[in-house]
């Protein structure tokens, strides 16, 4: 898919990519070779989703997952991986965009060291204001993922800006952070399986590099990605990440009211809500869904408005979203997102146009083993893995 597909070196890589959700973890397979990649096996493995939220049994539940993602995976007997990489949704990790800039006089020719310092220079500056914040003294942190996601040089973006001279040098870069004891055991609980070193990353990161090959001219949106527990919304302005803030209502929080309004267990309640988006329950039960789901909608709407105002700074805001959630629930997410109306962000009052991030998006842009699951993060994963592997071996 990506214009620069045919710069890269010839290569051959097997990873192992790992999901960390808010709901599940999955892990596949892929051989990656060039810019392409084949899906040789995805296993998926559900957390727990509990009537309470509570933070030790959450992490619990997500080291419970990986363990069983990870031996179901051992179990199939297949390629040992050349390398592991982890990928993030919220809230397992902290992100910032942070803006470094050199202004001077005369022209100065920008090198490769020039970037990396200042990127390493707002990096350190971001992991002390974390460390300095509402983690001091409890969290050790540690680094997962520095990004330049756009460069400027005198104020026009430029792809390739090493060699060149410029008077103004702009970068947006994309940081985030996790937990060192939260790093450490999934870590320790990978090696147990796989003896090779493991990398982390964002799912935000690697969908917004998926976004950007996807839709080349597509300057300005929003990226939205509906876990269980979590909603982030990410700001893209002018081709770069502007800001990402997330709220703590998602797919679960909707079983969650399901389950207390109808006096249902939670695995109950998510067999209802698929029954009600396919419209296949009697008129009584999709009465009582329809209300209960009418309270869910107003409370998860009123946070999604909140942050929209936040991330917008009383500006307006892109009327194109680009979805990533899954399929069980989407079909209640997209409509609820669709009639929500945004003129009170914008000038003009209109309906958000919401593009789908699933399946049948990349199904033609990766290769998979007869009978393998398809997982849409895994795919926007294996796509972004892909590009950043092919990336590294042009610039080594």
């Amino acid at each position: 898919m990506s214009i620069f597909s045919g710069l890269f070196k010839k290569n051959s890589e097997r990873v192992l990519l790992i999901n960390i959700g808010s709901a599940s973890v999955v892990g596949a397979l892929v051989s990656t070779e060039d810019v392409s990649s084949t899906i040789t096996a995805t296993v998926t493995t559900e957390m727990a989703a509990h009537a309470d939220t509570d933070l030790a049994q959450f992490e619990r539940e997500m080291e419970k997952a990986l363990a069983g993602t990870l031996a179901s995976l051992a179990k199939l007997r297949l390629h040992s991986p050349d390398r592991v990489i982890v990928y993030f949704a919220a809230p397992w990790y902290a992100s910032q965009v942070r803006m470094a800039k050199m202004s001077r006089p005369a022209p100065f020719v920008v090198s490769k060291s020039l970037l990396t310092d200042m990127i390493s220079r707002e990096l350190k500056a971001f992991e002390a204001e974390e460390l300095s914040g509402a983690n001091s003294g409890t969290e050790q942190l540690r680094a997962i993922e520095s990004k330049t996601v756009q460069v400027k040089l005198n104020g026009y973006p430029s792809n390739d800006p090493v060699g060149l001279s410029a008077r103004e040098l702009e970068l947006s870069i994309f940081l985030s952070v996790a937990p060192e004891r939260t790093l450490g055991k999934i870590e320790e609980i990978i090696t147990h399986e796989y003896h090779r070193p493991v990398a982390f990353s964002s799912f935000l990161s690697a969908s917004f590099i998926v976004a950007r090959d996807f839709f080349p001219h597509q300057d300005n949106y929003l990226l939205i990605d509906v876990g269980g527990e979590v909603t982030d919304v990410t700001l893209v302005r002018e081709g770069a990440i502007v800001q990402s803030l997330s709220f703590p209502l998602a797919r679960n929080f909707i079983l969650r009211t399901l389950s207390t309004t109808l006096g249902r267990s939670i695995s109950e309640s998510l067999a209802l809500c698929t029954l009600y988006v396919e419209d296949k329950l009697e008129p009584s039960i999709k009465d009582a869904c329809t209300n209960a789901l009418t309270q869910a909608k107003d409370k998860w709407l009123e946070s999604f408005q909140k942050t929209l105002f936040s991330i917008s700074n009383e500006l307006s805001i892109p009327d194109t979203i680009l979805l990533s959630v899954g399929p069980d629930i989407a079909p209640w997410f997209i409509e609820t997102i669709r009639r929500e109306k945004f003129n009170q962000y914008s000038l003009t009052e209109k309906e958000f146009k919401v593009i789908v991030l699933d399946v049948e998006m990349f199904n033609d842009a990766l290769s998979f083993a007869e009978g393998v699951p398809r997982n849409p993060f895994i795919m926007i994963e294996a796509l972004a893995s892909a590009r950043e592997i092919a990336s590294k071996n042009i610039r080594s």
